[in-house]
C-alpha cells in the first residue's frame, strides 16, 4: 500500500509555476469522460524502463482531433500529467494526499477524482518498479557545441539545413564517454521546451 513520507506533505507538493499553471488550466477543460483514459496510458508509459510515449503517433493524432487541442496543448498536458505521477511515486503519496495537494493547484474536483482513482490502482506497481531500479548516473564533465552545414555533394551553394552539434564528456566512475548530439533547429526548439520542464521540475523540489 502506498502512504506517505513526512517531507513536503506540509507544504505544497506541486510548485504553481506559469508552464505548470497553464497545464492545469488545459486539464480543467478536457472532457472528464476522456480524462481516465489518457491518464491510465500516461501512468503505464512510466512503468517502462525506455519510459516510452503514452501513445503513438498515430494516436496522438486521433487524440488531438478528438480533443480539438494544438499539438503543443496536448505535448503539455501528457507532461504535466506524467510530472504529477511522478512526483506522487517519489513522496509515495496516497490517493488522499494526492487529491489534497491537486487541490491547491486549482484542479477540477472531477479531474482530481480521475487522478485519484488512476493513483489508486496503479501506485503500488510503479512505486516497486521505482524502487527496484538501480540507478548509477553518469555526471556531466564537460560541454561544447558547434554548427555544422551539410553542402550539397555538387554544388557548394545550396547549403542544406544547418546543424547544431552538442559533446557531451560524461563520467560515471567506471569509465569516461563523450556522447554527441545533432539538432536540427526544429528538433533543438523541442529539446529546450523540454529542458524548460525539467527545470520547472527542479523548481519544485528544490
Amino acid at each position: 500500500e502506498v502512504g506517505d513520507t513526512s517531507r513536503r506533505m506540509a507544504q505544497q507538493l506541486f510548485t504553481l509555476t506559469s508552464r505548470f499553471k497553464a497545464s492545469i488550466a488545459l486539464i480543467n477543460g478536457l472532457d472528464a469522460g476522456r480524462v481516465p483514459l489518457i491518464l491510465g496510458r500516461v501512468i503505464r508509459s512510466l512503468h517502462q524502463d525506455t519510459k516510452e510515449r503514452p501513445f503513438t503517433e498515430a494516436e496522438e493524432a486521433q487524440l488531438l482531433q478528438v480533443l480539438d487541442l494544438p499539438a503543443a496543448d496536448l505535448v503539455n498536458i501528457l507532461e504535466a500529467c506524467s510530472f504529477i505521477f511522478e512526483q506522487s511515486a517519489y513522496y509515495t503519496i496516497s490517493p488522499n494526499t494526492l487529491g489534497s495537494q491537486l487541490d491547491k493547484t486549482g484542479l477540477s474536483t472531477s479531474h482530481k477524482e480521475a487522478f485519484q482513482k488512476v493513483w489508486q490502482d496503479e501506485a503500488p506497481a510503479l512505486v516497486a518498479r521505482m524502487k527496484a531500479s538501480t540507478l548509477f548516473p553518469s555526471s556531466l564533465e564537460s560541454t561544447g557545441w558547434r554548427l555544422h552545414l551539410h553542402m550539397a555533394q555538387s554544388n557548394l551553394s545550396k547549403v542544406k539545413q544547418p546543424t547544431a552539434i552538442f559533446e557531451l564528456d560524461l563520467d560515471n566512475d567506471t569509465s569516461q564517454d563523450r556522447l554527441m548530439l545533432e539538432f536540427t533547429k526544429d528538433e533543438l526548439h523541442k529539446f529546450y521546451k523540454q529542458l524548460e520542464t525539467i527545470q520547472d521540475q527542479l523548481d519544485t523540489l528544490g
